[in-house]
């Protein structure tokens, strides 16, 4: 099935593991909000006190973090994993989603 996450949508994917109990993002190409983006928003101290930098996540879990040009489209596709870096991508990753359904 078809799976879609945007900006700070794949956060999700953090704890999702495989059936063996590795990430499911081990070895797949993933994006998401970037540290940078997330520095330029003012944010790094917010995320460093209550989450987690997904970027740095997918990285030590086995992902190829794929990190566009901060505030601009980026779409990566990983089988049926859709994962987009900022809210610049939400029309770009939907039109992937209606490409994938036809």
């Amino acid at each position: 099935k078809l799976t879609a996450a945007d900006c700070h949508g794949p956060y999700c994917l953090i704890d999702a593991k495989k059936a063996d109990g590795t990430p499911l993002v081990a070895g797949l190409e993933v994006t998401a909000f970037t540290n940078l983006e997330e520095e330029q928003a003012g944010a790094t101290a917010w995320v460093q006190s209550n989450a987690l930098f997904m970027e740095t996540v997918f990285k030590e879990q086995g992902a190829t973090f794929n990190a566009g040009d901060p505030w601009s489209s980026n779409v990566v596709t990983a089988g049926n994993l859709v994962t987009a870096q900022n809210p610049q991508s939400a029309t770009a990753a939907a039109n992937k989603c209606i490409e994938m359904l036809a």
